[in-house]
């Protein structure tokens, strides 16, 4: 243990100075200060530097070991560590934390057996901007005396921080000047892009009736056909610039949605019929399939042709010669975070065209991203940004897959026009001596929109049936004691239980563990890992006693 009277020599301030200096990151200079160098000063299992956040809405925190450094943030009030810093940083004052004070919350930024930390604040200008803390898994390790001798080196790394700090303001400076000028220059070239072909036929047809009137000729035919075309064009200019002006002016004027129950089927054919002319011109088949007749969107009308249309021409432009597009819409419920359990629409349109590289994915839907090479004309321009602000503004999503040679799926979710009810939701009960997949599957059951209840053996599974109605079990095989098959056998011999379908969920894909199940009475059989959307689609199919035995 570190006496409170040693002082470190000339050399070893200088070295210790020296690295601390050196640290070009955050990560670099809690790594520095976890060295043999600092060790020599205080005893310390970990060492944690706590800074604030770019936008000062949390600290962002690095811990060190010695061995490995890591680095999580935390939003304020996130926990009682936090609220612990937070007093230092109020305070700027260092401070000495007892076992006590640590147990009140699981206090995982000191490390989960810290039973001592010292605090010291990272003052600059006056001003308190972060702190190190040197936490140790023994009791009382630290006193009052040990702040004061540690300050000279809280002076040195605040000196570093605020450096890092500034270099790190500087570089989002930069990036944001670079972003704005890509944006500026995206916005020209495609305005310039999307406005040049159009006005090319408006000043072309302008030039020939001049030319005819100056020879006092009659117009004929083909002419009124080229004037209807030259006022589309110009409507589709018109059109192009308010897109432009709405990306832009977006911040300022957000979306005003006048939402009603549209019905799916009539929606998408409606949308579709104008398109089917030109595609047929390109042997393009367009299907359009709504498996419920009576599935309907709550919705703005106006605001959902546009992002529709958007995405179907962006469709139809990828599609070549002699393809197809597939336009599908299905009610699903929301798994994300806030959407649990909400019904939604999903529409999916398909198109058979080249695809996009996976780099490429993550900026289809930015405004004036243009795609490169030869697919210059496909999902480029302001179209599939408008999709986006759409779909957000119903509290929807729009999301992109796409694999070079097979095609893109564009998918769309907004509001489901279907009346919420308050009927109880269905409860699973998940079976897994797998303590982690145990925890998984359940928060996963929950954010489907379900009641979730969990055990760790068939045991535990059946005391919860004797207490509470289960309307699904999900089982692992393989466990100790009585293993998923004979759960599911179980369950077939109580009458009260017979009826409760099962999925059987294992790591095990053979034909003998597929044949037991069956014999066992199981309704499916999924191999892990499986996808999210795979197992709702069977545990809803289930709850609606459609069999699905894969």
């Amino acid at each position: 243990m570190v006496e409170s009277g040693d002082f470190p020599s000339q050399a070893a301030v200088s070295q210790l100075t020296s690295e601390i200096n050196l640290a070009h990151t955050p990560q670099a200079l809690v790594c520095a200060l976890a060295g043999e160098a600092v060790r020599r000063l205080v005893s310390f299992d970990r060492c944690t530097l706590v800074l604030p956040e770019a936008d000062g809405a949390g600290l962002r925190i690095w811990r060190a070991d010695g061995a490995a450094c890591a680095e999580c943030s935390t939003a304020t009030g996130f926990s009682a560590a936090h609220q612990l810093m937070s007093r230092v940083l109020r305070d700027a004052a260092a401070a000495v934390f007892d076992e006590r004070e640590l147990s009140c919350e699981y206090t995982n930024h000191f490390g989960h057996e810290a039973r001592s930390v010292l605090a010291l604040p990272l003052s600059y200008g006056g001003q308190a901007l972060g702190l190190i803390c040197f936490s140790s898994d023994a009791a009382d390790v630290y006193r009052r005396e040990d702040t004061e001798r540690l300050l000279w080196l809280a002076d040195h790394v605040a000196a570093a921080a605020q450096a890092l700090m500034l270099r790190a303001r500087l570089e989002a400076q930069a990036d944001m000047r670079s972003e704005m000028e890509r944006l500026r220059s995206g916005f020209v070239n495609t305005l310039v892009r999307d406005i040049r072909l159009p006005l090319t036929s408006v000043l072309g047809l302008l030039e020939l009736f001049e030319s005819k009137l100056q020879a006092r000729e009659a117009f004929d035919l083909e002419d009124r056909s080229l004037l209807t075309s030259a006022l589309e064009n110009g409507d589709r200019m018109r059109r192009l610039l308010d897109d432009h002006l709405e990306v832009a002016r977006q911040q300022e004027q957000p979306l005003v949605l006048h939402q009603t129950e549209l019905k799916a089927a009539p929606l998408l054919e409606g949308i579709v019929e104008p398109l089917r002319g030109e595609a047929a011109l390109r042997g393009v088949e367009i299907n359009v399939q709504v498996g419920d007749t009576q599935l309907s969107l709550h919705a703005d009308i106006r605001h959902t042709r546009r992002a529709l249309s958007h995405l179907l021409l962006t469709a139809l432009a990828a599609t070549p010669d002699g393809g197809a597009i597939n336009v599908e819409a299905q009610e699903i419920t929301g798994t994300r975070v806030g959407d649990e359990g909400r019904r939604l629409v999903i529409i999916n349109i398909t198109d058979s065209g080249p695809g996009f590289p996976a780099e490429e994915v993550p900026f289809v839907f930015d405004a004036f991203w243009q795609a490169p090479g030869t697919r210059r004309d496909v999902a480029s321009g302001v179209g599939l940004a408008i999709v986006r602000r759409i779909a957000a503004a119903h509290g929807g999503n729009v999301t992109v897959r796409s694999q070079q040679g097979v095609g893109t799926v564009y998918s769309l979710v907004l509001p489901s026009g279907r009346v919420e009810t308050f009927e109880p939701k269905p409860c699973v009960l998940v079976v897994d001596d797998v303590p982690d997949i145990m925890l998984l599957l359940g928060k996963l059951v929950e954010r489907m929109g379900y009641q979730a209840e969990t055990a760790s053996c068939a045991v535990e599974a059946l005391e919860i049936l004797r207490r509470r109605e289960v309307d699904l079990v999900i089982t692992d095989w393989a466990m100790p004691g009585m293993n998923g098959g004979e759960l599911i056998a179980e369950l077939k011999r109580e009458p009260e239980w017979s009826d409760i379908p099962s999925i059987v969920l294992t790591g095990h894909d053979t034909d003998a563990e597929r044949d037991e199940a069956l014999a066992a009475g199981c309704d499916s059989f999924l191999v892990k890992p499986v996808k999210r959307d795979e197992l709702q689609r069977v545990i809803r199919q289930l709850l609606l006693a459609t069999p699905v035995l894969q």
